[in-house]
């Protein structure tokens, strides 16, 4: 199967709904942490294809390593984590009313190890397929990795 931009669209959406029943219902206010968890999983998973795309777009598929997925999606859950913080001290109302936070350092560590399962389920269930070039690069005879 091709990867697609709608496809993080739709986990995208996934994870605001589950973010707003969390808010609304009080989810986030009597600890079902699992609803946190699975939103993490689900940002992994979108970044993983978010970085495929983007070597796709630079026409560099050939070397495409599960390090280079699991790097990416690290990083990027650091800077997620950072930004919740520095949130949660300049914008602390914004941050509280939006439960955009990390109440805890163990929280946000937590966050991070769920977004990289997230990007390891991705890795794995896309394992054996390749990653397909981009059309006018087969049409040239070149092939993805």
């Amino acid at each position: 199967m091709r990867i697609r931009f709608y496809h993080i669209l739709f986990i995208l959406f996934l994870i605001t709904a589950l973010h707003i029943s969390a808010i609304l219902s009080g989810w986030y206010d009597v600890s079902i942490i699992w609803v946190d968890n699975i939103q993490h999983i689900l940002a992994g998973i979108a970044l993983s294809i978010f970085f495929i795309l983007i070597r796709r777009k630079k026409h560099d598929t050939s070397h495409i390593s599960a390090t280079q997925i699991i790097l990416f999606v690290s990083l990027t859950s650091i800077l997620w984590e950072l930004m919740e913080f520095f949130l949660l001290i300049f914008l602390h109302t914004y941050a509280k009313n939006f439960s955009l936070y990390s109440p805890t350092l163990i929280e946000a560590l937590e966050d991070i190890i769920s977004n990289l399962i997230g990007s390891i389920i991705f890795i794995l269930i896309n394992r054996n397929q390749k990653i397909d070039a981009p059309p006018h690069l087969k049409r040239c005879g070149l092939k993805g990795a």
